[in-house]
């Protein structure tokens, strides 16, 4: 009778550790500047590459600081659009020095503007490959270089969001500001970053599974 006990008390532990487990992490949106359902400035926007004939070539960069957490890069969404030549951006994401970007690379991507400019398109998502760090109280730098072959645009934000700019004229400095934010969304799974966050229902719930290995043995012990 006490050893049914005992492996009825085990078995519906078990089970209700196992139900705690998430069956995928959570993504937090760490900044955003769109709107509602990822709406954007569909008929102005920052132009990068080249704007006209004669030049000039322009990189454009907009800051955001990571709050209320430490998180590991998962997103970045971007308005993106195209206006003439090809279709395409780098877009990097690096830290910050002086208040500037670094060029310290910390990811980067081959970007496809979602439409032409001037029309409501689909936005551009980019997905981690390499997950970053990203450190509360840090500020970073998402950078958009379309080359000397292509004029796109980094549509601007529709909700007044207003925050670090920064542009580079023909390969120089960057000139930085404060400024109407491009349109753009990072996201990440809380962690990383130097730690010390709270636990996720993940861990806390292995931790009690290795608890209850602990319990079992020991009961296991005395039964016998």
């Amino acid at each position: 009778m006490k050893t049914w006990c005992v492996q009825r008390f085990l078995c519906l532990t078990t089970l209700t550790l196992t139900l705690a487990l998430p069956t995928t992490l959570r993504a937090d949106v760490i900044f955003s500047s769109f709107g509602a359902g990822n709406s954007y400035n569909t008929v102005s926007g920052n132009g990068i590459g080249l704007i006209t004939v004669n030049g000039p070539v322009l990189i454009q960069a907009d800051a955001f600081t990571v709050t209320g957490n430490n998180f590991t890069l998962n997103t970045v969404t971007l308005a993106l659009s195209s206006i003439s030549g090809g279709n395409t951006a780098t877009v990097s994401l690096q830290t910050d020095a002086g208040g500037k970007p670094s060029g310290t690379v910390l990811e980067s991507w081959t970007a496809t503007a979602g439409g032409a400019f001037g029309i409501n398109h689909a936005v551009t998502v980019l997905n981690s490959i390499l997950n970053p760090s990203l450190t509360q109280g840090q500020q970073y730098w998402l950078v958009a270089d379309a080359g000397a072959s292509s004029h796109l645009s980094w549509n601007l934000n529709d909700v007044a969001s207003i925050g670090g700019r920064g542009v580079s004229t023909n390969g120089g400095a960057f000139a930085t500001f404060t400024g109407p934010h491009g349109a753009f969304a990072v996201e990440g799974t809380v962690g990383g970053g130097g730690g010390g966050g709270v636990p996720e229902p993940t861990t806390l719930a292995l931790f009690g599974v290795g608890a209850l290995g602990l319990l079992s043995s020991r009961l296991r012990r005395r039964i016998a």
